[in-house]
């Protein structure tokens, strides 16, 4: 009886690298919270490599076999390096209905306190080479020679580039995008793409939008958000005015000017002037168009462009009641003229009818 109450009273050896997590502290948890080094942290920590955890990600959506090293942290914060296998169980239908997933943990040489990643970078390397863990043919990491060493935690530029393009916004990724073809195929990882969504948009509408990345993808997703964001309605400041107010008035593009004809005035007056913003000057300016005639005055009618300089009014409401006349207008011309357009075959009486230009 002695003998088991001592045994009893001694203290359980934990195992040489275990995480110092209960189960109940991590249970329903997603097992990411293995890459966070503080139970605070509100993302991974940098030092693990995005391109594993996508790769991984793909592996699972595809249901395919999966085998690398992962960088996990204790509860403590100590460093771990996981040596993850995946392999995918398929039904009879072919299926995967299950996948067993074994973890092999082993101590990562490294003080993260004091250590710089690129520092980290050439340490590693300059130890590696001294080890001969490095190939002299490939170039590529023998891991197992030495345990001592993790390769893993050796960063390669493409790790860094990828830490520093998640800090950003879509908008920036794909400016960065731009600059040359190598650029360019780092910034087309989803992990990228998913947290310039999370910094741009919040975590909440990141966790919405992840559900639609299955049919769109998150490169299609960045590419929408950026241009959403690109495109947006600002207010511009311009000097004149069209005088008198209106109402019922047709507006069009003629380049990068903007011309603006009749319109109901006061008391249902059918207005014939017409006006000229052009949106290329420094102070753009309502400027209203000296012509030598122009048509009856009119409202609820339409202005097109045509050819860039040409414009084209049709029908309106005017004094008599409802038209179906045409003028045109060469807005370019030294003199211009509004000119009716006499046809054979006039269409029958309409109030808005559009012209396509």
């Amino acid at each position: 009886m002695k003998r088991e109450r001592k045994r009893k009273k001694k203290k359980k050896k934990r195992a040489p690298f275990s995480h110092h997590l209960r189960q109940q502290s991590v249970r329903d948890l997603h097992c990411r919270f293995l890459q966070y080094r503080d139970s605070r942290a509100q993302r991974r920590h940098p030092l693990v490599d995005p391109v594993i955890v996508s790769e991984v990600r793909r592996c699972l959506e595809e249901g395919i076999k999966f085998q690398g090293e992962l960088l996990n942290f204790r509860k403590d914060g100590t460093p771990l390096v996981n040596r993850l296998r995946l392999a995918p169980i398929h039904g009879d239908d072919g299926t995967v209905t299950h996948v067993i997933g074994i973890q092999v943990f082993s101590e990562a040489k490294i003080d993260m306190s004091s250590v710089s990643y690129p520092l980290f970078k050439e340490t590693c390397q300059q130890q590696l080479d001294q080890s001969g863990m490095c190939s002299p043919k490939s170039g590529q990491l023998l891991y197992n020679q030495n345990p001592e060493i993790c390769g893993i935690l050796q960063l390669s530029d493409e790790v860094l580039a990828h830490n520093i393009l998640s800090r950003l916004t879509p908008r920036d990724v794909a400016s960065i995008g731009s600059v040359c073809r190598r650029i360019r195929q780092l910034t087309k990882n989803d992990h990228v793409r998913k947290m310039a969504c999370q910094n741009a948009r919040g975590r909440e509408v990141t966790g919405t939008l992840e559900l639609m990345t299955k049919k769109l993808r998150w490169g299609r997703l960045a590419r929408e958000l950026t241009t959403l964001q690109a495109i947006c309605w600002r207010k511009l400041t311009v000097g004149g005015a069209v005088e008198p107010s209106r109402c019922n008035f047709s507006a069009c593009a003629a380049g990068n000017r903007l011309v603006l004809f009749g319109g109901e005035g006061i008391n249902m007056q059918p207005m014939a002037d017409t006006f000229v913003l052009n949106l290329d000057a420094a102070n753009p300016e309502w400027h209203r168009l000296s012509v030598e005639s122009s048509p009856p005055g009119r409202w609820g009618h339409t202005l097109s462009c045509l050819n860039g300089s040409w414009l084209v009014v049709f029908g309106g409401c005017g004094r008599q009641g409802l038209l179906n006349d045409v003028f045109v207008l060469h807005l370019d011309a030294k003199r211009p003229t509004w000119k009716e357009v006499l046809v054979e075959n006039p269409l029958s009486l309409n109030l808005g009818i559009a012209l396509a230009p």
